[in-house]
Protein backbone atom coordinates (compact mmCIF):
# COMPACT_ATOMS: atom_id res chain seq x y z
CA UNK A 1 0.00 0.00 0.00
CA UNK A 2 1.30 3.30 -0.74
CA UNK A 3 1.82 5.88 1.67
CA UNK A 4 -0.46 9.10 1.80
CA UNK A 5 2.49 11.20 2.46
CA UNK A 6 3.79 10.12 -0.85
CA UNK A 7 0.06 10.14 -3.09
CA UNK A 8 0.06 14.08 -1.38
CA UNK A 9 4.06 14.62 -2.80
CA UNK A 10 3.10 12.89 -6.19
CA UNK A 11 0.09 15.27 -6.07
CA UNK A 12 1.55 18.60 -5.59
CA UNK A 13 4.84 17.46 -7.78
CA UNK A 14 1.83 16.83 -10.93
CA UNK A 15 0.39 20.02 -9.88
CA UNK A 16 3.51 22.39 -10.06
CA UNK A 17 4.27 20.28 -13.02
CA UNK A 18 0.92 21.88 -14.34
CA UNK A 19 1.61 25.23 -13.12
CA UNK A 20 4.71 25.74 -15.30
CA UNK A 21 3.37 24.25 -18.21
CA UNK A 22 0.60 27.13 -18.37
CA UNK A 23 2.71 29.55 -17.17
CA UNK A 24 5.52 28.65 -20.05
CA UNK A 25 2.45 28.58 -22.63
CA UNK A 26 0.93 31.55 -21.55
CA UNK A 27 3.79 33.96 -20.79
CA UNK A 28 6.89 35.03 -22.26
CA UNK A 29 9.59 34.05 -20.22
CA UNK A 30 12.18 36.40 -20.77
CA UNK A 31 10.29 39.09 -21.04
CA UNK A 32 9.25 38.23 -17.70
CA UNK A 33 12.75 37.47 -16.30
CA UNK A 34 14.61 40.65 -17.54
CA UNK A 35 11.30 42.39 -15.80
CA UNK A 36 12.27 40.56 -12.64
CA UNK A 37 15.84 40.80 -12.41
CA UNK A 38 15.43 44.58 -13.22
CA UNK A 39 14.12 45.35 -9.76
CA UNK A 40 16.08 44.69 -7.10
CA UNK A 41 13.46 42.55 -5.30
CA UNK A 42 13.63 40.34 -7.73
CA UNK A 43 17.04 40.44 -7.71
CA UNK A 44 16.87 39.63 -4.00
CA UNK A 45 14.09 37.02 -4.59
CA UNK A 46 16.63 34.93 -7.21
CA UNK A 47 19.65 34.93 -4.57
CA UNK A 48 17.62 33.83 -1.85
CA UNK A 49 15.91 31.26 -3.87
CA UNK A 50 19.45 30.01 -4.98
CA UNK A 51 21.34 30.54 -2.06
CA UNK A 52 18.51 28.45 -0.67
CA UNK A 53 19.32 25.61 -3.19
CA UNK A 54 23.44 25.62 -2.51
CA UNK A 55 22.64 25.55 1.04
CA UNK A 56 20.15 22.64 1.25
CA UNK A 57 22.58 20.88 -0.84
CA UNK A 58 25.26 21.11 1.10
CA UNK A 59 23.29 19.92 3.93
CA UNK A 60 22.64 16.72 2.12
CA UNK A 61 25.71 16.14 1.30
CA UNK A 62 27.38 16.98 5.14
CA UNK A 63 24.68 14.44 6.32
CA UNK A 64 25.90 11.66 4.08
CA UNK A 65 29.95 12.42 4.55
CA UNK A 66 29.23 12.51 8.32
CA UNK A 67 26.84 8.98 7.85
CA UNK A 68 23.52 10.97 9.73
CA UNK A 69 21.69 10.87 6.58
CA UNK A 70 17.90 9.52 7.84
CA UNK A 71 16.94 7.24 5.04
CA UNK A 72 13.57 5.94 6.40
CA UNK A 73 10.46 5.10 4.96
CA UNK A 74 8.89 9.06 3.40
CA UNK A 75 11.87 10.35 4.80
CA UNK A 76 13.91 10.19 1.66
CA UNK A 77 15.29 13.88 -0.22
CA UNK A 78 15.42 14.03 -3.53
CA UNK A 79 18.53 15.53 -3.56
CA UNK A 80 19.86 12.36 -1.71
CA UNK A 81 18.86 9.58 -4.88
CA UNK A 82 21.94 7.01 -3.05
CA UNK A 83 20.33 6.98 0.53
CA UNK A 84 17.09 6.58 -1.12
CA UNK A 85 17.95 3.30 -2.98
CA UNK A 86 19.38 2.03 0.09
CA UNK A 87 16.31 2.52 1.54
CA UNK A 88 14.08 0.96 -0.76
CA UNK A 89 16.21 -2.18 -1.02
CA UNK A 90 16.09 -2.71 2.60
Amino acid sequence: MTHPIRLLCLFLALALTALIGWASWRGDFGAEFAAITAMPWGQVTLADLYLGFFIYGLAVKAKIALGIANCGFGQCMVADLDCCAVAQDS
